[in-house]
C-alpha cells in the first residue's frame, strides 16, 4: 500500500517549477536604471504606467495591480525566449537557496499519510537527528498550531512553510510516536542539501558518481567524494548526470576540467554581438585518463548539457542515454527593488565543436532562426550533428517498467508496515551501520509484499521475477532512505539500475579488448 499525497523532496524539487532550468548566473546591482548602457523611452514606460492606472481606476473589479504588473512581465519576457524569467520577491529568497544549495530549517522531510503528516527522512547532522527525531513520527503540532485541521490537515506545503518561517530560529514540534506524544523544540540551522551523490563501485572496478545540479560548492564537494571513493585508481568511470537541471556554470566548468588536458575547450559563449570566446581547461585535469562515460537523459539541461557536451567534442569520452533538453541560453539576473528578480538571456552556449545547445523554441512564439541542421566534428574526427542538446554516443531507454520501477516517485514511497518497520528495528540498523544494511537485509518476495501492505494472491503469483525483483528493491531502497537518510536510498536504487549496470558491462568489455590489444 502506497502513501497517500506526495512527498516533500528539499528545496530544489520542491522550487522546481519555480526556477525551471537554470545556467549562468550573473547578478547585476539592485537599481535596474543604472546599469550601464540601460535605456528605455519614456514614452513606452508612460504608455505601460497610464494602461496600469487606467485599470485600478476604472476597471469594473477590484483588481490587485501589482499581480497584474508581474503576469505582464511574466509574459513579455516568456515572448522572447523559453528561460528568461521574472521571478516575484515572496519565491526570490526560494531561488538564492537553490543557488546556494542550502535552506534554514530543521532537516526533516515529510510525507502524507491519511492527510496526517509523517516524518519520511532526517538528514544526517540537521538539528531533527540531534534531537533524535525518527523516521515514522507523526506531527500534530507545531508552536501550537494543529496541523490535524484546518488549514494544514493534508496540506504539506503549508506545513513546510510552517517549519521554514524565517521569522522563527525555533519551533516546537508535538510528535506522536508508538501512540505516545512526545514534544521537541528544535533551533534551526543552514541545510545543506547534497548536490553530489554518494559514490561506489561496480565489479571491474567501475566507479560511479552523480551529480543532481550545480551549486554552489558542488566542485568541492565533487573532489570530496572523488577522493574518499579514490577514483584516480579506478579502472573506469560513470559519471551520472540524468536529471540533472543544471545550476551555476563555473561550477560545471570546474568539474569538467578535471577531465580534460590543458588548453581543452570547455565551452563557447557567444555574446549579442556574436562575438565568440571559448572557456578553456587551465592545466591538465586529475582525472584526465580516466576511462570515463557519462550518463545523460531528457532531464539533463543547461551546465549538464555543458559537461557532457565538453566530453564528447573532445572525445574524453562516451555520452551514454537518452537526447538530452537543450538549453543553451545564458541569463543575466538583475535583482529589483522589491526584492523580485529578472533574468534575460544575454548569451549563447556552444560546444568546443561549435553545437549549438539550444533546442529550437516554439514557433508561435518565438521567432526562431535557422535552417540546415550543421554537421561538426569531434576531436577524433568522429560526425556530430547539431540537433539540439547533446545526442548520447550509447542510446539506452528503460524499458516500460524499468522507468516506472526506478523512478524515485515510486521507489521511495512508504506503507504504513514500512513506517511499522523502521519503529521497531531503525535503531538496531543504524547501529550496525549502512554497509551492513545492503549486506544483509535481503527480503524475500513474501517479506517484501508483506512490508508493502500486501498479501500473496493470485495476482501477486503471476508476478514475473523481474516485478518480484523490484518489489524487493522498493523495500530496500525505501527502507535505506528512511533510515540512514535520502543519499541511502538513492544509493540503493543507483546501485541496480539497469542502465548503470549496462554501461558498465560495456565499459568493462572496452577495457577488457584495449588490453588484449
Amino acid at each position: 500500500m502506497k502513501s497517500k499525497g506526495s512527498t516533500f523532496w528539499p528545496l530544489y524539487m520542491a522550487l522546481s517549477a519555480i526556477v525551471g532550468v537554470w545556467l549562468g548566473i550573473f547578478i547585476s546591482e539592485n537599481n535596474v536604471s543604472t546599469q550601464k548602457g540601460f535605456t528605455f523611452s519614456e514614452n513606452r514606460l508612460s504608455k505601460l504606467q497610464r494602461i496600469l492606472a487606467l485599470i485600478e481606476n476604472n476597471y469594473v473589479e477590484h483588481v490587485n495591480v501589482d499581480s497584474l504588473m508581474d503576469y505582464a512581465i511574466n509574459d513579455i519576457l516568456h515572448r522572447l525566449d523559453p528561460h528568461s524569467s521574472f521571478i516575484d520577491s515572496a519565491h526570490s529568497g526560494d531561488v538564492e537557496e537553490e543557488i546556494t544549495g542550502r535552506y534554514y530549517g530543521a532537516g526533516i522531510e515529510f510525507t502524507m499519510v491519511n492527510d496526517t503528516a509523517v516524518v519520511l527522512s532526517v538528514f544526517p547532522g540537521s538539528p531533527a537527528a540531534g534531537a533524535a527525531v525518527k523516521a515514522g513520527d507523526k506531527l500534530l503540532t507545531i508552536d501550537g498550531e494543529n496541523l490535524t485541521e484546518a488549514p494544514y490537515a493534508g496540506e504539506l506545503q503549508k506545513i513546510i512553510a510552517l517549519i521554514r518561517n524565517p521569522k522563527r530560529d525555533k519551533i516546537q514540534l508535538t510528535l506522536l510516536r508508538e501512540n505516545s506524544k512526545i514534544t521537541k523544540t528544535l533551533e534551526k540551522e543552514w541545510i545543506a542539501v547534497p548536490s553530489v551523490n554518494e559514490g561506489f563501485y561496480l565489479p571491474g572496478g567501475i566507479a560511479v558518481m552523480g551529480i543532481e545540479r550545480f551549486a554552489e560548492n558542488t566542485y568541492q564537494n565533487f573532489l570530496r567524494e572523488a577522493k574518499k571513493l579514490r577514483i584516480d585508481t579506478a579502472k573506469g568511470v560513470i559519471l551520472d548526470l540524468r536529471d540533472n537541471p543544471g545550476g551555476l556554470m563555473i561550477e560545471a566548468v570546474r568539474v569538467t576540467r578535471e577531465f580534460l588536458s590543458a588548453n581543452d575547450t570547455v565551452v563557447i559563449v557567444e555574446d549579442r554581438s556574436k562575438a565568440r570566446e571559448a572557456v578553456k581547461a587551465l592545466s591538465d585535469g586529475r582525472f584526465r585518463k580516466l576511462p570515463l562515460v557519462v550518463l545523460v537523459n531528457e532531464g539533463s539541461a543547461s551546465a549538464a548539457e555543458v559537461l557532457a557536451g565538453a566530453i564528447q567534442d573532445n572525445s574524453r569520452g562516451l555520452i551514454a542515454g537518452s537526447p538530452t533538453f537543450g538549453k543553451g541560453l545564458v541569463q543575466e539576473e538583475s535583482l529589483l527593488p522589491d526584492g523580485s528578480r529578472v533574468r534575460i538571456t544575454t548569451a549563447r552556449y556552444f560546444t568546443p565543436s561549435g553545437r549549438s545547445i539550444q533546442s529550437p523554441y516554439l514557433p508561435e512564439i518565438h521567432e526562431q532562426k535557422g535552417g540546415d541542421r550543421k554537421i561538426h566534428t569531434s576531436k577524433n574526427g568522429k560526425t556530430l550533428m547539431e540537433r539540439g542538446g547533446i545526442q548520447p554516443d550509447i542510446n539506452l531507454k528503460y524499458k516500460e517498467l524499468h522507468h516506472f520501477a526506478h523512478s524515485m516517485q515510486y521507489m521511495i514511497n512508504p506503507s504504513e508496515k514500512m513506517f511499522e518497520y523502521v519503529s521497531e528495528n531503525g535503531d538496531s540498523w543504524k547501529n550496525k551501520g549502512f554497509e551492513r544494511f545492503l549486506k544483509d537485509f535481503n527480503p524475500t518476495f513474501e517479506e517484501a509484499l508483506q512490508l508493502m501492505g500486501l498479501r500473496r494472491n493470485a495476482s501477486t503469483e503471476a508476478s514475473s521475477q523481474e516485478m518480484k525483483d523490484f518489489s524487493i528493491l522498493h523495500v530496500k531502497a525505501t527502507l535505506a532512505y528512511m533510515i540512514f537518510g535520502p543519499q541511502a536510498g538513492k544509493k540503493v536504487i543507483k546501485m541496480h539500475d539497469p542502465i548503470v549496470l549496462t554501461v558498465a558491462e560495456q565499459l568493462r568489455s572496452q577495457l577488457s579488448k584495449e588490453r588484449v590489444n
